[in-house]
């Protein structure tokens, strides 16, 4: 890596922390290799020490295996985004002609009004039933 100042290897070479040279703070950064997944999936830790850095970067190596365990997208999506691509689709349908204007005022409203303050900013996957009751 020619962008890194700083590469240490971790947790029987799964893991490539490093720190960026074009970065004043001197963060660790992650890079973790995964098999079916093009390329690497890169993430910063948020610690300036290489010891912590090294427990978070081990802990996401860990939530990301869940997910691809439990068949889950490897990024997490909010509510928010997940909501307002449903809110696009909606308008589409309506601009298309599949669907009233109602319809789509009924949708738009209900998760600006109730859904959204509530969930907005939660993990989309986190959502569930026991979550609601």
């Amino acid at each position: 890596m020619a962008y890194a100042n700083n590469k240490q290897i971790i947790a029987d070479g799964r893991i490539t922390l490093y720190q960026r040279d074009d970065v004043k703070d001197a963060i660790w950064q992650c890079r973790i290799p995964f098999k079916g997944v093009r390329g690497y999936i890169k993430r910063t830790t948020g610690e300036k020490d290489f010891h912590k850095a090294a427990v978070v970067a081990i802990k996401l190596l860990g939530e990301i295996e869940h997910r691809i365990v439990t068949d889950q997208p490897l990024s997490p999506s909010t509510f928010k985004s997940v909501a307002g691509e449903f809110i696009k689709a909606a308008k589409t349908r309506m601009d298309e002609g599949r669907s009233s204007a109602g319809r789509y005022h009924l949708i738009k409203g209900t998760l600006q009004r109730y859904f959204l303050p509530y969930f907005g900013k939660r993990d989309i996957t986190s959502v569930s039933e026991p979550l609601l009751g």
